[in-house]
């Protein structure tokens, strides 16, 4: 008997503890500041515990960011799953995040402040037909698109346009004064199961938080919308996101732009995906030599292409020209203006990438080396050589 009850102090001491201890570990995961949740790993209270009846003297523990409070003894189920400081996260990046409104027709999205110089970037469907766009900066008032001032628009030329990647590249006409400048990530720092926020304007609540992880990284996905057909590297994300967000930067926990959203699937919850930072950095370079003008991708453009001059090597003189015949577009580039074309870039199907590189070498004025995208992926795959100089490669490398 004695040892019964023995066993019995035992069991109630241990509960005791393991009660007290439970209280004090809640305790010190509201106090700590340093405190970092594993990625897939929740916490929850449960209202009928025990250790709920003991935490009503700390009626405003926080844990993580969110607060719990002790009630007549009960307590809603919640999860305390955050990223890290997330509240400095989205004061400092918000102010990169734009309002992308169009100026022909209704629709709008987000977009993404890469550059001190006014260069923003969102998606191609978002200002698809649109040679200028308006665009609004955060402001912290305005919680609905109803509530945006017309007046404080800001002006924006559509630079380039990439339908194949769904981006966008555009342009404020005037810079604005202390503009923020997202910071640029790594594709290749990336990884499945790690934290990522987003901000935009879903449904057109402004400059809207949201946060989840990455579940996958996919190369050359392909996906359609409408009549455009799409490719890209992307990054597969359980971020909610809706309509409104469309062109808006996707975040790793540091705070670094990592993508933009481009698309959900609306059928199936959790399979949200953004076009990945390194086709990001891949247009804009392009772009910078002139690639991916909208003239090439807006077919009822096309005919009034029939030359447009380009700035190849972004020197202020125009080195080459843009033409289009058929259906096909083909770049004539003299870099070096020595009144002599250099190479010639192809695109044979108008999906805005080229497919093809023709160029002289040795300046004997035949383009004898051809570079070729057969997979139509935006990436020169294999090289050729026209041995006899009659226009057809003769050697592949």
């Amino acid at each position: 008997m004695r040892s019964y009850i023995l066993f019995l102090l035992i069991i109630i001491t241990s509960i005791s503890y393991a009660q007290n201890y439970s209280v004090q570990k809640l305790r010190a995961l509201g106090e700590s500041q340093n405190y970092k949740r594993k990625p897939a790993r929740d916490f929850y209270i449960n209202s009928g515990s025990s250790v709920v009846k003991q935490i009503g003297k700390y009626s405003n523990l926080e844990l993580g960011e969110k607060k719990i409070g002790y009630n007549g003894g009960k307590i809603k189920t919640f999860t305390t799953r955050q990223i890290p400081g997330s509240r400095r996260l989205y004061k400092n990046n918000a102010p990169g995040v734009v309002l992308v409104l169009r100026i022909e027709g209704d629709g709008f999205g987000s977009g993404s402040v890469i550059n001190d110089d006014g260069s923003i970037i969102t998606n191609w469907h978002v200002i698809e037909g649109q040679e200028k766009v308006l665009i609004q900066f955060y402001n912290k008032s305005v919680r609905d698109i109803k509530d945006i001032d017309a007046e404080n628009f800001s002006v924006a030329d559509v630079i380039s346009v990439d339908p194949s990647r769904d981006l966008a590249l555009i342009k404020l006409q005037s810079i604005k004064k202390d503009l923020k400048v997202l910071k640029i990530g790594n594709i290749n720092d990336v990884e499945i199961a790690q934290d990522v926020f987003a901000i935009g304007h879903p449904k057109g609540l402004m400059w809207s938080f949201n946060y989840g992880a990455v579940s996958g990284l996919r190369r050359n996905f392909d996906w359609a919308y409408k009549d455009s057909k799409h490719r890209a590297n992307i990054i597969q994300h359980q971020t909610p996101i809706n309509q409104g967000n469309s062109g808006g930067p996707l975040f790793d926990e540091n705070g670094y732009f990592i993508g933009v959203n481009s698309m959900k699937f609306f059928e199936s919850d959790g399979l949200n995906f953004a076009v990945g930072i390194d086709e990001v950095k891949s247009f804009v370079d392009d772009s910078k030599k002139g690639l991916f003008k909208p003239v090439l991708n807006d077919k009822s453009l096309s005919k009034q292409a029939v030359e447009t001059p380009v700035d190849s090597n972004e020197n202020g003189k125009v080195d080459g020209y843009i033409s289009e015949s058929n259906g096909v577009f083909f770049l004539q580039a003299d870099p070096n203006e020595d009144n002599e074309i250099d190479y010639i870039l192809v695109d044979t199907n108008g999906d805005a990438k080229w497919d093809a590189e023709v160029y002289d070498k040795d300046g004997d004025k035949f383009f004898e080396y051809w570079s070729m995208d057969i997979d139509f992926n935006g990436k020169f795959e294999s090289s050729a050589i026209d041995t006899d100089k009659d226009g057809i490669p003769d050697y592949f490398l």
